[in-house]
C-alpha cells in the first residue's frame, strides 16, 4: 500500500484512527462515574442544548462535530510534523493533544460554551485521553505518511534544518541598508 502524499487528507485518517482508544476509553470511563460526560457528548453542547445532547440527534450532531475536531487535530499534528521533521512524534503529537485538551477542559468552559466538570477527575482523565490521542496523532502520521512531506531530520544538518520563516535577518538589514543608500525621491 502507498503512503499518503496529501497532509489535509492524512491529517483527516490520522485524527479519526486517533481518536478511537480515547474515545472507548471515556466511555469506559463514564460507565464506570469517573467522567460526567462523553466526548460526543461535550461536541454536541456546542450545538444543542445539554438536555437534547443525549438524543438521538444530539450524538449523530456529536460524533459528526467530535469527528471534525479529531480530524482537525490530525491535521495540525501532520503540519507539525510537516514543519519539525518525524522525530519524536509522539512527543510532538502530545503537543497537540495538550492544545485539545485545554481547549475542550478550559477554554470553552471558560468562556461558557459548555459547563465546567464539577468533578475534578473528569478533567483529569480528559488530560490522559489526549495525550494517548496526541501521541498516537504523532506516531500515525509519521508512519502514513509518504516520506516527502518530511524533512529527514536524523540527517540533516542543524543549519539546513527547515526555517520557519522564508528570510533571515541578514537579508533584512540589507533591505534596510540598501533603502538609506538610495538618494530620495
Amino acid at each position: 500500500m502507498g503512503k499518503i502524499k496529501d497532509r489535509i487528507f492524512l491529517g483527516i485518517v490520522t485524527g479519526v484512527i486517533s481518536s478511537i482508544p480515547g474515545r472507548l476509553l471515556n466511555a469506559c470511563e463514564y460507565r464506570a462515574g469517573l467522567t460526567e460526560a462523553k466526548y460526543g457528548q461535550l461536541a454536541a453542547n456546542l450545538f444543542v442544548d445539554k438536555k437534547k445532547a443525549d438524543t438521538m440527534e444530539g450524538r449523530v450532531i456529536g460524533a459528526i462535530a467530535n469527528g471534525i475536531l479529531t480530524g482537525v487535530g490530525g491535521t495540525f499534528a501532520v503540519y507539525l510534523l510537516s514543519m519539525t521533521g518525524r522525530d519524536k512524534a509522539a512527543v510532538k503529537g502530545m503537543g497537540i493533544g495538550l492544545l485539545l485538551w485545554l481547549t475542550l477542559f478550559g477554554l470553552t468552559p471558560r468562556a461558557g460554551v459548555v459547563e465546567r466538570p464539577r468533578k475534578p477527575l473528569t478533567s483529569l482523565l480528559g488530560l490522559i485521553d489526549h495525550l494517548i490521542f496526541g501521541s498516537l496523532c504523532g506516531v500515525i502520521a509519521s508512519r502514513l505518511g509518504d516520506d516527502s512531506m518530511f524533512p529527514d531530520t536524523g540527517k540533516q544538518n542543524r543549519k539546513e534544518k527547515l526555517p520557519l520563516f522564508s528570510y533571515s535577518l541578514e537579508q533584512e538589514q540589507g533591505q534596510f541598508q540598501g533603502e538609506q543608500d538610495e538618494p530620495p525621491k
